[in-house]
């Protein structure tokens, strides 16, 4: 029955019941009849209307909460992505500022690739196993210090670079003097006027063959052995015949 009669037939049903009784007219019974019927197809109108509204609300809720699932999933991945990269750059700043002026201090293992240390005072400091990829170390001072110990005595502290990745460094005019280099990756290094001597760098990659294959830059580099390539034609200079 449509919703609109459902109350009319009510009304009809009621007065039936409490109008005088005639022959022609329904009865008690009938009337009673009537009212629970109208009230059964309002209650299931009612209730398929309820239904509908909660099957409509219950599809959009559960959209609505996979959309809003989805997006705060990508937002917390990006807000997570984007503070590691905030902190991974504020803790590579503060490394490269503190190793500026680190004379005996201890990096190693450290991560400076493509970071500015020309002129850093990184004498007798310890980078074993440092990734200087692309640094910028010119001039920088990485020799030897004679350092005083716990017992008052004076010894003499290397800067230890074993097995640090120097690849694409520039190291133009830097102090190595008795460095440990032993296993440094220098492919296409400069150490155009580095000064090596006594460096212990044993794994070949100063030799001519070494030099060849890395493509090192040697220009006026002092060696470990103490000799100069001053000579463009110096095989173990590694430097075209235009360099000065």
């Amino acid at each position: 029955m449509n919703r609109r009669f459902v109350l009319p037939a009510i009304m009809l049903a009621t007065l039936a019941v409490v109008a005088p009784a005639r022959a022609d007219e329904v009865t008690f019974d009938q009337a009673g009849r009537a009212i629970s019927g109208a009230f059964t197809e309002a209650y299931e109108g009612t209730r398929d209307g309820v239904m509908q509204a909660w099957e409509w609300t219950r599809s959009h809720a559960v959209k609505a909460w996979a959309d809003t699932s989805q997006g705060s999933q990508q937002a917390w991945q990006t807000t997570k992505q984007t503070t590691e990269q905030a902190v991974d750059a504020t803790r590579k700043a503060f490394i490269e500022r503190k190793a500026r002026d680190c004379a005996n201090c201890d990096l190693r293992a450290v991560d400076l690739t493509g970071a500015d240390l020309s002129d850093a005072d990184l004498r007798g400091a310890d980078l074993r196993g440092a990734n200087l990829s692309a640094v910028n170390l010119s001039r920088a001072k990485m020799q030897a210090n004679v350092v005083r110990g716990a017992d008052g005595k004076d010894f003499v502290r290397r800067t230890d670079l074993r097995d640090a990745n120097l690849s694409n460094a520039s190291l133009r005019d830097a102090d190595l003097r008795r460095a440990q280099l032993d296993g440094v990756n220098f492919n296409h290094a400069d150490l155009t006027g580095a000064d090596l001597s006594d460096a212990e760098v044993t794994m070949g990659e100063l030799t001519p063959q070494g030099i060849a294959s890395s493509r090192l830059s040697l220009c006026r580099a002092t060696l470990p052995d103490h000799m100069r390539c001053d000579s463009p034609a110096d095989s173990r200079c590694g430097c075209p015949s235009a360099a000065n």
